[in-house]
């Protein structure tokens, strides 16, 4: 399920088990949930960085820092932001025995 979050829609595969400590924080900085779900987390992770000033690569990576302690296995985002020199950004993370490999997809509007 897309989950839209300021301009920003995310969809997501796979599970974030540190998600009710991020959404935690940012229900402190004043973000509103309206679900439950380890995806909205991400949305509202990516609508903060953003506006940061940060290339939608960049905001990516810096989100999948925050959560890489809370992934379970390997695990697919994908993000399009209201903005056009956004565009569209994917990830994809993989459990290897050696650690987890990221690859990261982003095609201008």
């Amino acid at each position: 399920m897309p989950h839209f979050v300021e301009g920003v829609a995310v969809v997501h595969n796979g599970i974030i088990e540190n998600f009710s400590e991020l959404r935690d924080e940012l229900t402190e900085e004043g973000s509103v949930f309206q679900t439950q779900t380890d995806t909205e987390v991400v949305a509202h992770l990516l609508a903060k960085y953003l506006p940061e000033g940060l290339e939608p690569r960049d905001a990516m990576l810096k989100l999948l820092n925050r959560v890489a302690g809370g992934l379970a296995g390997d695990a697919e985002l994908a993000a399009q932001s209201a903005a056009k020199e956004s565009g569209f950004v994917a990830a994809q993370t993989l459990s290897m025995p050696s650690g987890r490999v990221v690859t990261i997809w982003r095609r201008p509007c």
